[in-house]
């Protein structure tokens, strides 16, 4: 059950995950498995982070992380093959920083981290600099990220499976862009996100990371044509893109706005992005959004 859960989230069919992890959770409450109980809340709370509804995700992330009993770890690893709290802390974290509950994240990351260094799963050690990495491009701190790319590195060896080889190939082209080399880099990208948004992706939501990181990697390298028409493919394509519709937004204004459309289309936009975020409680985003509206009023001030 926890399988078919777990693969309806890859699909993106985040009703029917919902419903495996009810059916997780009567069994576990049934069985009186606490260990199942926390994989259950597990389940609901990532098919609420990608759907969007960040509430719900803290609401179930928290309770798997207050359910989770450290002597019970190795029952985890062996039933399940994760380290659920590494698993969890990290997204918890994330859902914490966009819905603007930045000191939170920052002890939910701290702690995640610091389990993960005494860690002896691999694997779950691996996801856990993952997530980090993702919730360092989405605060914008590039020191962080690197930081946490090499901790992915030193995790990773020739038997990781896809669902971390193919994040550390994106991460690799993104280095590559901060690094000045935007050719290379753009291309892995766009190679990367070609193989889990039109091929089989490995884990739930990579679609739309690999998509995240494109469309920054466009803004950073000033591609406002590329970027546009990126944008717009994502905010149909769902698959984990949802999460980050203030941000696609945002973005697609300033591709927009790059091109010379009118002010009023740029605009609107932006609102659409500040609608997006409001609905989703991302506070984070919220925040950015209004920072470039601002940055907007500030240089129509100076042109007149």
């Amino acid at each position: 059950m926890w399988s078919l859960a777990l693969a309806a989230l890859t699909r993106g069919e985040w009703a029917a995950a919902n419903d495996f992890g009810a059916r997780l959770r009567d069994r576990a409450e049934r069985d009186g498995d606490q260990v199942l109980r926390t994989e259950a809340d597990f389940v609901h709370g990532i098919a609420a982070y990608w759907s969007g509804d960040l509430e719900r995700a803290r609401r179930y992330f928290t309770a798997a992380v207050r359910r989770f009993e450290p002597a019970r770890r190795g029952a985890h690893v062996l039933r399940f093959g994760q380290d659920t709290e590494l698993i969890v802390r990290l997204r918890l974290a994330h859902a914490l920083w966009l819905l603007g509950r930045g000191a939170e994240a920052d002890r939910e990351r701290d702690a995640a981290l610091a389990v993960a260094q005494g860690s002896t799963h691999a694997y779950s050690r691996a996801v856990t600099w993952l997530w980090a990495a993702v919730d360092a491009v989405d605060r914008g701190d590039d020191a962080q990220f690197r930081r946490h790319v090499r901790g992915l590195e030193a995790d990773l060896d020739e038997d990781a499976p896809r669902q971390v080889r193919v994040p550390m190939e994106l991460f690799g082209g993104y280095l590559d862009l901060l690094a000045g080399r935007t050719g290379p880099g753009l291309a892995c990208l766009r190679h990367c996100r070609d193989q889990v948004v039109h091929g089989e992706a490995p884990a739930p939501g990579l679609p739309g990371v690999a998509t995240r990181l494109l469309l920054e990697a466009y803004s950073l390298a000033a591609e406002p044509a590329a970027g546009l028409a990126l944008a717009d493919e994502a905010l149909g394509m769902g698959r984990g893109a949802r999460l980050w519709e203030a941000e696609i937004r945002r973005l697609r204004a300033t591709f927009l706005a790059a091109l010379g459309a009118p002010d009023g289309e740029v605009d609107a936009e932006l609102r659409r992005a500040l609608a997006a975020a409001r609905r989703q409680g991302q506070r984070a985003f919220e925040e950015r959004v209004r920072g470039t509206l601002a940055e907007r009023g500030l240089r129509q001030d100076r042109a007149i």
